[in-house]
């Protein structure tokens, strides 16, 4: 196997290292990750930072789908998680925005903690209007 890695272009061997690398550093971290319970990680955390997690955890999970899609030779940018992706990527952009908002003073924690709260009731509501419109249609 050490004779077929040789015969492979040195860019791809570094390209292929580089890769191995970050898949060793995502292996330790998931196993810190996994060696607690999610209510565990998250219990000493503000608000805040849990919905950071949380949206870090979303966003890790559809983008090794998406990657695994790939590998399967299935066009990812066709398929759901490319939605989901999105979706994940706009609350990202809501979370950095509250930060910046901490951060140069113009808002308190508790009117982040709010707007968070806010944004997570918006959306068990609206997955309560989506399942009683399935109910209906049934």
């Amino acid at each position: 196997m050490t004779q077929d890695l040789e015969s492979l272009p040195k860019e791809l061997l570094e390209n292929l290292n580089n890769f191995d690398q970050s898949l060793t550093k995502c292996e330790k971290t998931l196993e810190q990750m996994l060696t607690n319970s999610l209510p565990e990680i998250t219990e000493n955390l503000e608000p805040l930072e849990q919905a950071k997690l949380n949206m870090s955890i979303a966003y890790t999970i559809n983008s090794l789908y998406f990657m695994y899609l790939k590998t399967q030779g299935i066009d990812p940018k066709k398929h759901p998680v490319k939605k989901e992706l999105e979706r994940v990527k706009l609350y990202i952009k809501k979370i950095k925005d509250i930060t910046e908002l901490q951060k140069s003073g113009l808002s308190s924690q508790n009117s982040s903690s709010q707007s968070i709260s806010k944004e997570q009731k918006g959306n068990k509501k609206g997955t309560n209007e989506k399942k009683k419109k399935k109910k209906k249609k049934n």
